[in-house]
């Protein structure tokens, strides 16, 4: 490994898919580019993920113009969804089957992500939390065979409010 390891920042178009998930990116590739922070290094990113294919992973993130190498680009501007009012009830069956789905498939390892459900007050709470919630059920192996049902139930309880 060369003693530079550069440091990549998402473009505007990678915030726009972290946000809006347009693009069928494989989990290790959306992984990455969430982790993308303009501030870790391609070795700390490596480190992290534990993944020899980062290089392959990052440029293929590149070439897609969802992130850059060298100085941190101006942040866009936060991506702000409309408050949409939702009964308490409907709130209360979206977090319990998150919640519920959490202690089944991570167990010990999702307490953090459990308090950040339960503390989830409105639809676009619990929509930010969602992301992150789909993608560790997806890395888990006792959820990776039921994740995308799962997120597909939550947005079907939301629809129906």
């Amino acid at each position: 490994m060369s003693v530079h390891s550069p440091i990549y920042a998402k473009t505007s178009a990678g915030t726009r898919e972290v946000a809006e998930r347009s693009r069928r990116l494989s989990a290790l590739q959306r992984r990455v580019l969430i982790l993308v922070d303009g501030v870790r290094s391609r070795s700390e990113l490596a480190g992290l993920l534990g993944a020899e294919e980062i290089d392959t992973v990052l440029a293929e993130l590149r070439l897609a113009g969802l992130i850059s190498d060298g100085s941190p680009q101006p942040a866009p501007p936060p991506v702000v969804r409309p408050v949409v009012e939702v009964a308490p009830a409907i709130l209360h069956d979206a977090r319990q089957l998150m919640h519920r789905t959490t202690r089944l498939h991570l167990g010990l390892m999702g307490v953090a992500l459990q308090d950040k459900i339960v503390a989830a007050c409105s639809r676009n709470e619990l929509l930010s939390v969602c992301a992150q919630w789909h993608l560790e059920i997806r890395e888990s192996r006792a959820g990776r065979d039921e994740a995308d049902a799962l997120l597909a139930s939550f947005h079907e309880i939301l629809r129906a409010a």
